[in-house]
């Protein structure tokens, strides 16, 4: 039985890496307002040109907005505003990604965000760790996000799969709560729920067989490929593949 839970979790792993490559190309973009009849092509090439300095013109496959329509706040009015669902844009040219990846940090003074595109199994996983991620960064510790693997000081910090599970679980009810409070919703009453925080994990020290010894932090720039400030807000707020 422990030799066959072995062999599913490694396919398991197998396939979640796959998913991982085929969404390699993509890079979500948060915050970017939504209006009727808009072409996501071009909204995604405009924000390259104009707010990331991009001269070159960038080779977009395809750019969708991903999941349904929701609900966004109540105003003081009663009236409610439609929330702005990302936008899924498909790169054709590797390299062009990367550079508008790079470029994210151009974007903070404004309401749109960058993340990379991974299989949901992957972002739950994520979302445990980003408090504890944020909290070693606070602490000036040395810390860094690659997929759903955390690093703090060299060290590999694990969150076992019942504690991610059970955060996924409770955030799974939050979302479905939400869902009830929006259909049956009074007019003069809106509630917030917060997502579930991440579990602790237990420190297991990398060693030579699966983690050089020397670990090449990415750069503390907000540039970096991992964990960047931009990236980790909009993991925060993304709810599906």
């Amino acid at each position: 039985m422990v030799e066959l839970r072995s062999i599913n979790k490694e396919i398991s792993d197998q396939l979640e890496t796959l998913r991982c490559e085929n969404l390699r190309d993509n890079l979500l973009f948060f915050g970017v307002e939504e209006g009727e009849g808009e072409e996501c092509v071009d909204i995604i090439k405009n924000i390259c040109s104009t707010s990331l300095s991009i001269s070159e013109p960038v080779e977009i496959s395809a750019a969708y907005r991903m999941g349904e329509k929701g609900v966004g706040k109540t105003n003081s009015d009663n009236t409610q505003t439609t929330k702005s669902r990302p936008i899924v844009a498909k790169f054709m040219i590797r390299q062009q990604r990367d550079k508008v990846r790079k470029n994210s940090p151009k974007l903070k003074d404004t309401n749109i965000s960058i993340s990379e595109h991974f299989p949901k199994s992957v972002h739950e996983k994520r979302k445990t760790l980003i408090p504890m991620y944020k909290k070693a960064k606070l602490e000036g510790k040395s810390a860094f996000l690659t997929r759903d693997k955390l690093y703090i000081e060299g060290n590999l910090i694990v969150n076992t799969d019942e504690q991610i599970n059970q955060t996924i679980r409770i955030n799974s009810h939050i979302k479905s709560s939400r869902s009830t409070k929006n259909t049956h919703k009074s007019d003069n009453s809106t509630t917030g729920a917060h997502l579930a925080p991440g579990y602790l994990g237990t420190k297991k020290k990398a060693t030579k067989s699966r983690i050089p010894s020397k670990i090449s932090s990415p750069k503390a720039s907000s540039s970096s490929q991992n964990g960047s400030r931009f990236e980790i807000l909009a993991d925060m707020h993304t709810e599906s593949d």
